[in-house]
């Protein structure tokens, strides 16, 4: 029991980092496509 526990605790760090790097790449996305969307209009 005490080992399935300590493992859901690992479990639950790894997501909080991968959720981290999808805000970091969704972000360089919005920021690419507002440049891009601004050209357009210029």
């Amino acid at each position: 029991m005490l080992h399935s526990c300590s493992r859901a605790a690992n479990d639950n760090r790894r997501p909080s980092g991968e959720i981290f790097r999808v805000v970091q790449i969704g972000a360089c996305v919005v920021l690419i496509g507002a440049t891009t969307l601004i050209s357009a209009l210029i």
